[in-house]
């Protein structure tokens, strides 16, 4: 039945035959759009604060960054256990475990993304105290997060329930939600933070108010689809045995995306000592990062939905020749993107800074260096995440990044930094960092590729 859905609509692609790397690029364009178009709410809330507003709204906003990324995002990462099931499960065309899938990931999002919005409420103040935000940007920041925690519900669910389309090969229609929400977004920063100057708390509401509106566009959708894709909206039901499962499979995911996060964490703390020019200037280097790394990442959600359709099918051939071609085309055409962001960087710092903020975009230009300049080695770790995702070895990315980023970060901060505190002192820990994580994922995810050829694997 899925191959009737997919010549009639047009809109997904057959992962389990026909060309490769065509089929990948099919897949893979309208991820890359689509999330360029969500890099596109950050880089509003930075572009129209840091404009219309001031350098400390600014770094207001990007305080609050390793915060967001060791909360919300940690547990957004639990849908990557959702997204491997029902890749498997569409692959094999099993349209009982794809309706169970279906209702327990819809009502587990509603749940987990309630209780974040309440707890976000309290934690706030305790975690950017954490992270050492500067007192003079205190106030803008807790607004912000605060604000950014209500739209938790919108997130959990989107990122979850996303998964029922693109594991059946649509990636199209979110590129469509995404484009009117981040138009949405753009709209409401100017009007939250031009005509009533509300700053901060002006852009973390139409990031928010954006966020639910991409969540209702794909909620409208889920409706209106026929089988075991339908989603019943007042059905609440989880089976427990498949939430065993996304669980399973999703908490070492969590866990691993926290480990960059509590990597990050620390970074920040030194980088808030240098000021709150120092803060600004990485806000938006980072956010500049964000519109490459945005593409890189995509590369993790193609492996995953092509290499996990492929191992439900049993295509064994068909896994080993994916996971070959996405590595021989990611690395050098992103190898050549990622200098685009530091040989231009002070035009595109100047997008995000004031006149006068000379200080804070030298700072931004050392982290485009040690950061974008070497962008194809986040494509090589997207593509081995998005392998050990499929063969439902999440634990060893878990174990990989708590090792090669959390740890080696942690020793760089406590043994070398000490004795080069400069920003390229800081910053370069991530450079090396990269380098051991793609080493050593590259290698299990090979001796894991070849053991599955054999059919000596256990998928996980």
């Amino acid at each position: 039945m899925a191959d009737k859905v997919k010549v009639k609509n047009g809109r997904t692609v057959n992962m389990t035959d026909g060309p490769i790397l065509s089929t990948v690029l099919r897949f893979c364009i309208p991820l890359i759009l689509g999330g360029l178009l969500q890099c596109t709410y950050s880089a509003a809330d930075l572009m129209v604060v840091g404009k219309f507003a001031s350098a400390d709204e600014l770094a207001a906003v990007g305080a609050t960054t390793p915060v967001t990324g060791l909360t919300i995002n940690l547990f957004i990462a639990l849908s990557v256990g959702s997204s491997i099931l029902l890749a498997r499960a569409f692959g094999a065309k099993d349209e009982v475990k794809i309706r169970r899938l279906v209702s327990t990931s819809y009502t587990f999002s509603l749940l987990l993304g309630v209780f974040i919005a309440l707890i976000g409420q309290a934690l706030a103040v305790p975690l950017l105290n954490l992270s050492g935000c500067p007192a003079e940007i205190m106030d803008g920041a807790v607004l912000y997060l605060r604000i950014i925690f209500l739209g938790a519900p919108a997130q959990l669910f989107y990122n979850f329930m996303c998964n029922v389309i693109r594991s059946d090969g649509d990636s199209k229609r979110p590129l469509f939600y995404l484009a009117v929400s981040g138009l949405l977004n753009v709209a409401l920063n100017l009007v939250f933070v031009l005509a009533f100057e509300m700053g901060a708390g002006g852009v973390a509401a139409a990031t928010v108010a954006s966020q639910y509106a991409s969540a209702a566009l794909l909620f409208i959708r889920l409706v209106r689809l026929d089988g075991a894709k339908h989603l019943f909206p007042f059905k609440f039901n989880i089976n427990l045995k498949q939430l065993g499962r996304i669980l399973r499979l999703g908490v070492p995911s969590a866990v691993s995306s926290s480990m960059y996060s509590i990597a990050n964490f620390q970074i920040m703390s030194a980088i808030n000592a240098y000021g709150a020019y120092a803060t600004a200037g990485n806000a938006a280097a980072t956010n500049i990062e964000s519109f490459f790394t945005t593409m890189t990442a995509t590369l993790t959600t193609a492996t995953s939905a092509f290499v996990g359709q492929n191992i439900g099918a049993g295509n064994r051939e068909r896994v080993s020749k994916s996971i070959t071609t996405l590595y021989l085309f990611s690395i050098p055409f992103f190898g050549l993107i990622g200098l685009l962001a530091p040989l231009f960087g002070k035009e595109l710092l100047s997008l995000y800074l004031s006149e006068g903020s000379s200080a804070a975009a030298e700072f931004g230009m050392v982290r485009l260096w040690c950061v974008s300049a070497f962008l194809f080695l986040s494509a090589s770790m997207s593509i081995n995440a998005g392998a050990l995702q499929a063969f439902g070895y999440t634990t060893y990315s878990m174990l990989i990044s708590l090792i090669c980023v959390c740890g080696f970060r942690t020793l760089w901060l406590m043994l070398v930094y000490p004795h080069f505190m400069t920003p390229l002192g800081l910053y370069i820990c991530f450079t090396v960092s990269w380098v051991i994580t793609c080493a050593v994922g590259t290698t299990t995810v090979c001796v894991l590729q070849k053991r599955f050829r054999k059919g000596t694997l256990r998928i996980g």
